[in-house]
């Protein structure tokens, strides 16, 4: 798999991609896309994507995807790599206290729990676990 830029010819894709992850999927892509801090990168073949926020001293993940017929495949892990490679700096995130998937994926990837937010989610109201990866060179997701 390739990860590359994204590019105004991924829209309808990454759309559908950041729709599992927020509700107004578009509006919140239209808002991504005008911030010059907000990197989002997509597989070459459109099934994957993730969105992050860099600042000075780290790099926040906003939202990670996967079509759901392609999960269980690597993609994730290839994606929180290739963020690793590229930022070079801290990796922070928020994960749903329930989402076990993507929690045992983020601490096989080397991320460590650093705080809970409780009652952060709505729809349902759920704790909002926050993970952080500081040692960018080491534990990758290999």
């Amino acid at each position: 798999m390739q990860i590359r830029a994204f590019e105004k010819s991924d829209f309808d894709a990454v759309v559908t991609l950041l729709s599992y992850c927020v509700k107004d999927a578009k509006r919140e892509l239209l808002e991504y896309i005008k911030n010059p801090d907000v990197k989002i990168f997509v597989s070459d073949d459109r099934a994957s994507m993730i969105i992050a926020l860099q600042s000075i001293d780290f790099c926040d993940i906003l939202d990670i995807a996967v079509m759901p017929d392609m999960r269980g495949r690597g993609y994730a892990k290839e994606l929180l790599d290739f963020a690793f490679e590229y930022f070079q700096k801290p990796l922070m995130l928020e994960v749903r206290a329930s989402n076990t998937a993507a929690v045992t994926l983020y601490e096989k990837c080397g991320f460590k729990k650093i705080a809970l937010r409780k009652g952060y989610y709505s729809s349902p109201k759920e704790d909002a676990c926050i993970y952080k990866k500081e040692k960018v060179y080491e534990n990758s997701c290999n």
